[in-house]
């Protein structure tokens, strides 16, 4: 690989314009048709071989109408509106004109969606797409229906997937604003402007061709609507890094006296194989979310690895050439104080030397702060968010929060219950059920958590009954999570009799959701833990350092899930976040955050150990070698540090509650791991333990493939 590196980047600076042109087609290609087309999204959560899946399967067979994409449209107005007999029967005909829409399979007012004193009212729709497919075409006609037919008076609301679908797309200010602050930490460490517009430009053409890919392959496979912002978050954050490697090797190179191909060449030997092994190693650590067996995790998964690659590509195979065009052109435009800061002892050096002559209080030091930080993580709590943790701007809270005030919180989330019939029974909903059916239904309106129950309702086959299960609690309320629980393990075996009902819906698809994580957490975690020790093993032939570095990763993993717990879940500072109450920790969010920075993390070990172990070949002196890696690498690790902070703070605004999270969750982890662990930390662990980092038996030693990674 390192050969072969080499040697592109020599051709693409020697071919600068053919290898500038072709590229560009190429993402131009990719970008033009995916984001021409646009995502294919898809949020319903699927759990094979869970309860609420096989209910959502049985509801697909039984209703089908009731199985597609569905939403409401929420009315309010004055106290007793939508009760009186003109008011309900303008409900009634305006229900009956959006079902006549073609792409409507019914739309209905029930009784109970008539609060108690009549202020508010929703029309349950139905739609004849899967909820992926329910588009602003189809979505937008529905809601235009309701407004123009709702009675006088009457707020109209969009509610469920109606109001996911027409809903703003957000502003990008906040990401420029995060770009401006990347462009200056770029311009302050490489010291010229077109230098620092380099990365940046790397960064933009690689997302661009991150989205687009990811737009084509969602055609295959549809996407969570949030994994198109966590990828961009990811490609801009690894893009402005990697070049930033890149473009300072090639200038060190070049000062040596090189000419511009074999600046480029070596820049691409060098960092450019570092790049490989740590995009590698984040692709890898997102692979190991395959293991917990949750397809809408895979899908997370896939996007974000997609997202990295494009940029890690665009990095390695444009940027050489930019190089070659530009040339000794790289240094125009240079701050006037540049050459005098160039002359200042290096702090980073200082650091090193001071943590280094006291390796045991440094490192005693250090794990108390960051004890400290990662503290809050003993009280995680895994949940599930909804509409009503958005930002009281979004439409979807709006909806949200009338509903909940006129009919109590668990009516934006009510379980589905439903049973196969061993003998069919007339179809309808006010047909009297017979007893099994009506005890059943006794039994669901009697258990605690339980504000109403509409049904039974038995298909048109007669084949199946269902139940709609109104808990009294918020479908992100814990509570709501134990009443699945309840209904599941004392209710129904209590009540059933010879039917077998399942329980489902996405409320209770989530808390599966939240349960399959759960237990399959730890074995995520060692087999990424396992497989990137298992690369820095063969990387750096050594015993120690593998342990040592995923040990460092776990410690900055462990802090960021503290910070999200103090944030999110203790409401500390949580209006900073644009949320004005505490949120659950989204139950994906840990391991799929684990998988990122784990890889992430990787990023900075890999650059800084390659320095340290360069110079420990050429000194044989352990603490001078640790001094100098931390001397050499330390200015530019930061300032790839601060670049990824810019960025991920960036998203923070972001309406969406699990957006603000990997923004402050990636932002916290990264700033404490390239200062705090990579300054402090990890040289006192070198320090200490001396020559035994580069301890590798012998007959190991001639048993291993080569690879080689500078940094």
């Amino acid at each position: 690989m390192h050969t072969v590196l080499e040697r592109y980047g020599v051709f693409a600076a020697s071919h600068s314009w053919r290898v500038i042109v072709l590229f560009l087609a190429a993402v131009g290609l990719v970008s033009g048709f995916g984001l021409g087309i646009g995502q294919t999204t898809d949020d319903t959560v699927t759990l094979p071989g869970s309860e609420s899946t096989a209910a959502q399967d049985l509801l697909q067979s039984a209703f089908p109408k009731s199985a597609k994409g569905s939403g409401t449209i929420v009315f309010s107005g004055d106290a007793g509106a939508f009760s009186s007999p003109d008011g309900t029967a303008a409900l009634q005909s305006l229900a009956a004109s959006i079902a006549a829409d073609k792409h409507v399979t019914q739309a209905v007012l029930l009784p109970t969606a008539i609060s108690s004193d009549g202020s508010v009212a929703y029309i349950s729709v139905s739609f004849d797409v899967e909820t992926r497919d329910v588009t602003p075409a189809i979505a937008q006609p529905v809601l235009d229906t309701a407004t123009k037919g709702a009675p006088s008076g009457a707020t109209v609301l969009p509610g469920g997937q109606i109001a996911k679908t027409l809903a703003a797309e957000p502003t990008h200010g906040a990401e420029v604003v995060g770009l401006v602050a990347a462009a200056i930490i770029l311009l302050i460490s490489l010291g010229t402007a077109v230098a620092m517009a380099l990365p940046i430009l790397s960064a933009l053409i690689g997302l661009l061709f991150g989205l687009g890919a990811i737009a084509l392959l969602s055609l295959l496979d549809a996407i969570p609507t949030v994994s198109g912002t966590i990828a961009a978050m990811l490609s801009l954050g690894v893009g402005i890094d990697y070049s930033l490697f890149l473009v300072t090797k090639f200038r060190s190179v070049r000062a040596t006296g090189a000419s511009v191909p074999v600046a480029a060449g070596r820049a691409m030997a060098g960092s450019g194989s570092a790049i490989v092994f740590a995009g590698v190693t984040v692709m890898v650590a997102l692979a190991g979310l395959v293991l917990a067996g949750v397809p809408y995790l895979n899908s997370l998964a896939w996007v974000a690895a997609t997202g990295v690659a494009c940029a890690m590509l665009t990095c390695l195979l444009l940027l050489p050439a930019v190089l070659g065009l530009l040339g000794d052109g790289i240094e125009r435009l240079a701050l006037p104080t540049r050459t005098a800061r160039r002359e200042k002892p290096g702090v980073w050096h200082r650091v090193g030397a001071a943590t280094s002559k006291r390796p045991w209080l440094s490192l005693v030091g250090s794990l108390v702060v960051l004890a400290a930080l990662a503290f809050p993580v003993t009280s995680l709590q895994l949940g599930q968010t909804d509409d009503g943790n958005a930002p009281t701007s979004q439409v979807t809270r709006q909806s949200y929060d009338v509903l909940s005030d006129a009919f109590g919180a668990g009516v934006n989330g009510p379980l589905l219950v439903i049973a196969a019939l061993p003998t069919p029974e007339p179809s309808g909903q006010s047909v009297p059920p017979d007893p099994a059916l009506a005890a059943l239904t006794t039994a669901f309106g009697s258990t605690d958590g339980v504000a109403s129950v509409v049904g039974a309702t038995v298909s048109d086959d007669g084949t199946a009954a269902q139940w709609s299960v109104i808990p009294t609690t918020a479908p992100s309320d814990p509570k709501t999570a134990k009443l699945v629980d309840t209904l599941r393990t004392s209710v129904i075996p209590g009540a059933a009799g010879d039917l077998d009902p399942l329980v489902g819906g996405q409320t209770a698809a989530k808390a599966d959701f939240a349960g399959i994580i759960d237990a399959n957490l730890l074995t995520v975690i060692i087999v990424v833990i396992a497989a990137s020790a298992v690369l820095l093993f063969f990387a750096f032939r050594s015993v120690a350092i593998p342990l040592t570095a995923a040990a460092m990763n776990v410690v900055s993993i462990l802090v960021a899930y503290g910070v999200l717990v103090f944030v999110f879940q203790q409401g500390n500072g949580i209006q900073l976040t644009g949320l004005d109450a505490p949120v659950p920790i989204e139950a994906y969010v840990p391991l799929l955050l684990f998988a990122v920075l784990f890889g992430l993390s990787m990023d900075y070990e890999v650059f800084l150990l390659s320095a340290i172990q360069e110079s420990w070949h050429s000194f044989a002196d352990n603490r001078r070698a640790v001094v100098h890696g931390i001397g050499s690498t330390g200015r530019v690790i930061t300032s790839a540090a601060l670049i990824m902070v810019s960025v991920f703070i960036s998203f923070v605004p972001n309406p969406d509650p699990v957006v603000k999270m990997f923004g402050v969750g990636l932002a916290a982890a990264v700033l404490v791991d390239a200062t705090l662990v990579r300054g402090v930390l990890v040289p006192a662990v070198m320090t200490v333990l001396g020559r035994a980092n580069w301890w590798l038996p012998a007959w190991l030693d001639k048993r291993m493939p080569h690879l080689t990674i500078e940094g």
